[in-house]
């Protein structure tokens, strides 16, 4: 994120803060703000001038009022427990089968008609830049496996392939949970970070979706799946190099390879292809990496 340097009377400089940040935190003029200088840059960090309540609780009528985003949506926004209200024995099992999706969090209290869901692991700077590059490599591994699986004819591992899915939705959660909390050092990249979390668990989404629908055709493996998997493959491993290397010069390069791919690969697939719902699935993918290189340059 740029901003412009405003100079305000004879040895004044100023800059604008992000109306989104200034929003969610809640800041008005005349409040006081933090910085703190390091080797890399200035920390600017904000006082929550609204106290955030540490206990979400949430009432759950009947299993059949039951859905998993109760639980995601409090653990997510940065609460420290989550006390769950419940009626009967069925409702109480899909909670402990959802928090058991909570990274870091469990069920540390239980009466006849409630539980309380807690915070019991540590969450800082190191465990979310752990948990985000994870996340940036099982995308990778789920590529990878996938493409193995297709040479191989190995049905058996797109069931495998899934389970990745399924961790990376933990890794998502987690990091944004962090992200939200405030708690770590971003240089003001936070909408940045939430949104290449979401996407990349995005990413992972779609391949899921890619096992699915290979394991519902009951096809033979063709060698047009797999060159379409090879050819999202390769591209992502151009991606990892200009996120993680932070190479804001390759973002051009990357953005015109991207649209090469779309134009000359993916669109006619769609059009033309026997597994058209592959090569849709893969142009999505693409679009995605895409959008995180051009979000992290602005």
């Amino acid at each position: 994120m740029k901003r412009k340097i405003n100079r305000v009377g004879a040895n004044t400089l100023t800059v604008s803060l992000p109306s989104v940040w200034v929003k969610k935190h809640h800041l008005r003029a005349g409040q006081e703000i933090n910085l703190e200088e390091s080797s890399t840059g200035l920390l600017l960090s904000a006082e929550r001038s609204i106290s955030v309540p540490k206990t979400a609780q949430i009432t759950i009528p009947s299993v059949q009022h039951f859905a998993k985003r109760l639980l995601f949506l409090p653990y997510v926004k940065g609460f420290e427990e989550i006390r769950v209200n419940f009626h009967d024995k069925e409702t109480f099992e899909k909670i402990q089968q959802t928090a058991a999706l909570l990274p870091g969090f469990e069920i540390t209290e239980q009466g006849s008609d409630y539980c309380i869901i807690r915070a019991i692991a540590e969450e800082d700077q190191k465990q979310f830049e752990i948990m985000f590059k994870k996340l940036i490599f099982t995308v990778k591994l789920m590529g990878d496996e996938l493409i193995e699986a297709l040479y191989n004819n190995d049905w058996k591992k797109l069931s495998t392939i899934q389970t990745f899915g399924f961790s990376a939705h933990r890794m998502d959660i987690f990091c944004r949970r962090i992200i939200n909390k405030g708690t770590i050092q971003t240089l003001g990249k936070e909408t940045s970070l939430y949104f290449a979390c979401r996407t990349l668990e995005g990413i992972t989404d779609d391949y899921n979706d890619i096992c699915i629908h290979l394991l519902a055709i009951k096809k033979p493996f063709s060698k047009e799946i797999n060159e379409m998997i090879k050819i999202v493959n390769k591209h992502y491993e151009y991606f990892m190099k200009v996120y993680l290397e932070n190479k804001k010069e390759e973002s051009v390069p990357f953005r015109e390879r991207t649209n090469q791919i779309i134009k000359d690969e993916f669109l006619p697939a769609i059009q033309k292809s026997k597994y058209p719902l592959v090569a849709t699935y893969c142009l999505f993918q693409i679009i995605k990496m895409e959008e995180i290189i051009e979000d992290s340059v602005w």
